[in-house]
């Protein structure tokens, strides 16, 4: 019986595409490398093999791992997450083979389903946001950054609350409170960061039904403007 490592090549190829075109399209102001965080943990194997139980490649899946050698007998264990990776992208790239555009509604019916349930601020970490958010400002011809203490409650208790205000230009573009104002401060940057990129509570859902004529394959198969752009900015200015 043949394997499904060549099925399972094809299926990787086509999600990873996919996923990136996808998402490029939907979140068009994403920076590359958040949509590549997204893609890596929506093709991770937990996340894949989660969905492949799920639609029950789990219970028909023909593996085992073990011989016995004195009766020259294959023993049937449960498959692991490299297993169910493989069967699911095996089904993917059958689906490609038979017809593409089965294969990416699969992709973006089941895979892609999955990204409402991510919190996305808690996925795409910003480690050092002032550099970023000052040269996101330059680029759109603004002023620095400056930061602004807007209230404080129950200092000198282990209750101190701070909010901070980031503005540009006398404009506020991000707040957030803290038990610092050092705390505060720093996760006020991010907020102003995720504002610009519109990752934001109350953005627009995906679209996860209807067909993919909304989709620019040619146009969203270019990456989206990398951070390093912007950071670059930040240093030029320096």
């Amino acid at each position: 019986m043949q394997d499904n490592s060549e099925l399972a090549a094809l299926g990787f190829s086509v999600s990873e595409n996919f996923l990136y075109v996808f998402l490029r399209s939907v979140y068009p102001r994403f920076p590359e490398e958040w949509i590549m965080t997204i893609v890596q943990y929506l093709k991770s194997p937990s996340e894949l093999a989660f969905m492949a139980a799920h639609l029950g490649i789990k219970d028909i899946v023909l593996y085992s791992d073990q011989v016995d050698y004195s009766s020259n007998k294959i023993i049937s264990a449960p498959p692991n997450l490299d297993v169910l990776t493989h069967a699911l992208m095996a089904l993917v790239g059958a689906l490609a083979k038979d017809k593409m555009e089965k294969a990416h509604l699969f992709i973006r019916d089941f895979i892609l389903a999955r990204l409402p349930d991510i919190d996305l601020t808690e996925l795409i970490s910003i480690p050092n946001p002032l550099p970023l958010l000052q040269g996101i400002l330059r680029s759109e011809g603004r002023g620095p950054p400056e930061t602004r203490l807007i209230y404080q409650s129950s200092m000198n208790t282990v209750l101190a609350c701070f909010e901070v205000g980031i503005y540009s230009d006398c404009q506020l573009i991000g707040e957030a409170p803290g038990e610092t104002i050092l705390i505060a401060e720093e996760e006020a940057l991010r907020q102003s960061i995720r504002n610009f990129f519109k990752l934001t509570d109350n953005r627009p859902s995906i679209p996860l039904h209807g067909n993919l004529d909304f989709l620019d394959f040619q146009k969203f198969s270019e990456p989206n403007i990398s951070l390093n752009y912007y950071l670059e900015l930040a240093v030029d200015h320096v």
